[in-house]
This record gives structure tokens, C-alpha cells and sequence, in this order.
């Protein structure tokens, strides 16, 4: 009971350090908890800037920036004042790239039984987003099948106002097929050429394919390029649009073109198909959970052949023209 003598409502404190990527993987476990625990508040710890877009998609409630002081007592063994009343979460949920001994025994000594760490298993054979799952199922005592749960909870809820902010945003879309390309990544070793992108515009122009080329802010390098790059009349550049408008992109996209990044984990959550560029090394711990984001691998990324690249983009063309794109779910 609070204060009141009301009855108080239980509340799951969910953490996530990163990335993009990094936050998109535990979409279906978040899901999971918000479906199987519907009377419960769950507060999200995560940068902001990604964390938001699950907000607006009503996954979580409430959002913890990772950049706000308040959180500094998942890192910090002795705060001296926080505003943040630990005592209302009934479990805390971590999901870990990694296993760092010293910091889980500080966390396990300070919230005893109330927090879970959700470790990575790098040696894993399906995807990291299947993994959370599946842990997290465990945890909470679910039971859900191995494809079915990924399918029913690994798709984001779209909002029919993303989708018309996007086609207010990039007019040229509007009434023409299109495809999304990001040519970027965190790590530069994860990255395909940025010729063989553009190159890639030509070959969709060709087929009378419009598209956005979407960079990030880890794409700066790329400006001198984009800014000289003459776009055909049904392409653009859009750089760091938000979250939102680009799931109302991917929603509505024919095709999703990437490397190994967060926005890619995004298109597999907007139900889009594509193919995106892997390190092997990175296979399949890193892929995104569903086949309809088609993954070509090899020791380095530039080591994959534009000529291949383009059979494969023709036979993901094909099965568009046989089972017509349906985005993520609509709200």
C-alpha cells in the first residue's frame, strides 16, 4: 500500500546500455513483459535519443535518459542523494553485451534478488534478440514457441502518423515505389562501400525506383561526397531524421538496403524486407531475427561483389512482386 492505502501498482525498472542496435534487440523481450504483465509500469533506462522512440510506440511508460544523473546509481556503489525511489520497482531487468563480475556483485549487493543481468552468449547460434527472448521468457516463467514468439513480438507498432509525416517530409515517395538505404555504421570495418551504395541509386533509378538515402551521425565522412552527389528525381538525402520518420519509411518501403546497424535492426522491427552487409564474425549473434532481411557475409564487407549483390536485390524484387510488402503493425 502507498501512502494513501491505495494498492501499489508494480513497476519493472528495464536497463539497456548502447547504441541503437544494442536497445532495438530487446524490442521482442520488452514486448514480452508488456504483453504478459499488462497491470505492470515499466520504466526504461537508455540513451534518449532511442529510448524515445519506444516511448512513442507505447512500449514503456516512462523513460530514464542513461544521460540523466539519476541514473547514476546503476553504476555508481554509493550515491549520496537520488531522486529516483528504487523501492517502487519490483524487478529490475539488465540485458548485458557482456559480463562484467564486478559491477553485477556491486548491482546484486545494492537490490539483492530484485535485479536479473541477462548476459549475452557470444558462442549463441540464433540471433541476440531471439536470445534476450528467450531469457526473458525464462525469467518469467512464459513459454513461448521458438518462431511464434519472435513472430507475434518481434514487429514494432507503427503509427499511421509516422507513416504521413514521412510522405509530408519526402514528397517524392508519395504514390511511387521506393526503397530506404543506409549506407552508415558505428564501426567503420562494418561498413560496405559507400560508392557501391551509390551505385546502388543508379541501379534502383534504373528500375524506376525511388528511395531516401539516410545517413547518421556516424556518417559525417560521407558529407563532402553526399552534399556533390547529383540524385535522380525520385531520390534524396535525408541526414539523422528522426527515429520515427524513418520507421514511417521502412513501413512503407519496397526494399531496405544496410550494413550491420542499429537502423537495420529497425527495418527487421518495421517488418521490412531487405538485405543488409555482415562481417562473418558478427553472424548470427548480430543479425536481425527475421529471413526477411536478407544477409550476404564475408570476412570484410567490401569483400562483397556489387555484381551479387545486385542478383540478390532482383530475387528480393521478385518475391515483392509474388507477396506484396505489409509493414509492421499499424496503430
Amino acid at each position: 500500500m502507498d501512502k494513501k492505502g491505495e494498492e501499489k501498482k508494480a513497476g519493472f525498472l528495464l536497463v539497456r546500455l548502447g547504441g541503437l542496435g544494442d536497445l532495438l534487440v530487446t524490442v521482442p523481450s520488452i514486448q514480452l513483459i508488456k504483453k504478459s504483465r499488462p497491470q505492470t509500469k515499466l520504466t526504461l533506462v537508455a540513451r534518449f535519443s532511442y529510448g524515445y522512440l519506444l516511448k512513442e510506440a507505447g512500449l514503456v511508460e516512462t523513460l530514464l535518459s542513461l544521460e540523466d544523473s539519476q541514473a547514476s546509481f546503476l553504476f555508481q556503489e554509493k550515491v549520496e542523494k537520488s531522486l529516483l525511489d528504487i523501492s517502487y520497482y519490483d524487478l529490475i531487468i539488465v540485458w548485458a553485451n557482456k559480463d562484467i563480475p564486478s559491477w553485477r556483485q556491486m548491482v546484486k549487493k545494492k537490490f539483492g534478488e530484485r535485479i536479473k543481468v541477462i548476459i549475452a552468449n557470444s558462442e549463441s547460434k540464433i540471433s541476440l534478440a531471439q536470445y534476450f527472448l528467450f531469457k526473458t521468457a525464462e525469467l518469467l516463467k512464459i513459454e513461448i514457441g521458438k518462431d511464434e514468439g519472435m513472430e507475434k513480438l518481434g514487429l514494432l507498432s507503427i503509427k499511421e502518423v509516422w507513416k504521413k509525416e514521412a510522405e509530408i517530409k519526402y514528397p517524392w515517395i508519395r504514390g511511387y515505389p521506393f526503397v530506404v538505404i543506409h549506407p552508415g555504421s558505428g564501426g567503420l570495418s562494418k561498413r560496405w562501400k559507400l560508392n557501391n551504395f551509390l551505385r546502388l541509386v543508379d541501379f534502383f533509378d534504373e528500375k524506376k525506383k525511388g528511395g531516401v538515402f539516410i545517413t547518421g551521425p556516424a556518417e559525417e565522412d560521407y558529407f563532402p561526397k553526399l552534399s556533390t552527389y547529383r540524385w535522380p528525381p525520385q531520390w534524396g538525402w535525408a541526414h539523422e531524421p528522426p527515429l520515427s520518420l524513418i520507421c514511417g519509411l521502412l513501413s512503407q518501403a519496397e526494399l531496405y538496403i544496410g550494413n550491420d546497424s542499429g537502423i537495420t535492426h529497425l527495418a527487421a522491427l518495421c517488418g521490412c524486407r531487405g538485405l543488409a552487409f555482415f562481417r562473418e564474425e558478427n553472424c548470427p549473434l548480430w543479425s536481425p531475427w527475421t529471413k526477411k532481411i536478407k544477409i550476404m557475409a564475408a570476412p570484410e564487407p567490401d569483400q562483397i561483389e556489387f555484381p551479387l549483390v545486385c542478383q540478390e536485390i532482383e530475387a528480393l524484387l521478385k518475391v515483392n512482386l509474388v507477396t506484396p510488402f505489409k509493414g509492421g503493425n499499424n496503430s
